[in-house]
């Protein structure tokens, strides 16, 4: 599966194209070396050197893992009490943070031939 199945994948499951998009380079880079693994040594447990990876073991998890990731990263008051939601999500989309682009990288790996 190439890059661009895995974003319309994600899309379908109803994660933002531009925060796919955004994760690109580094899913990339980390899977570069674990892709090239034999199948056999592939499975669902596989942490892929992050220690936060090592309990999710399907893609239902990823998704729930990435939007859950998304809410908390979106959800920020100023001292006045007006939601800064807006503002997060532009940041969101220009800098993922480090979690969920571990999270991606676990649901790309996981939709690459794990056993």
């Amino acid at each position: 599966m190439n890059y661009n199945e895995f974003k319309f994948a994600m899309v379908l499951h109803g994660i933002d194209e531009r925060l796919v998009k955004a994760c690109e380079h580094f899913i990339i880079k980390e899977n570069s070396w674990v892709l090239k693994r034999p199948i056999e040594r592939r499975t669902e447990h596989s942490d892929l050197g992050y220690a936060e990876l090592a309990d999710i073991t399907s893609l239902d998890q990823c998704l729930l893992e990435i939007k859950d990731a998304i809410e908390m990263s979106t959800c920020d008051y100023d001292s006045l009490g007006r939601s800064l939601e807006k503002l997060r999500t532009k940041q969101l989309y220009k800098e993922p943070g480090k979690l969920i682009k571990r999270i991606m990288l676990k649901a790309f790996y996981l939709q690459n031939g794990t056993i």
